[in-house]
């Protein structure tokens, strides 16, 4: 993928996030949504559009469509017990601060 290609999808997202937070939450909040709803859908919708974005280009790109190979190019791997403690430690982490 191109670089121009990166910084279009992950410029357009960094900019929904922005918008979001700075104009959209403030407007949900006039709404009547509680602050912490309309400030993590604004946080985190544009991210998870990411993933479903990121299978697309992958097919675009010529790949081929078995588990196998997504499995490969993501550099999915299973977790470790340890590995599961710094996500949880990161998510507590990151909520308190």
């Amino acid at each position: 993928m191109s670089i121009l290609v990166q910084l279009l999808v992950f410029g357009i997202t960094g900019s929904l996030i922005y918008y979001g937070v700075f104009y959209g939450t403030p407007l949900l909040i006039k709404k009547g949504v509680p602050l912490i709803y309309s400030f993590w859908f604004f946080l985190w919708f544009p991210v998870m559009c990411l993933f479903p974005l990121s299978l697309l280009l992958y097919h675009l790109e010529g790949n081929a469509w078995t588990w196998q190979n997504i499995l490969e190019r993501f550099r999915f791997s299973p977790l470790t017990e340890n590995d599961w403690y710094w996500v949880v430690g990161a998510i507590v982490f990151t909520i308190i601060f």
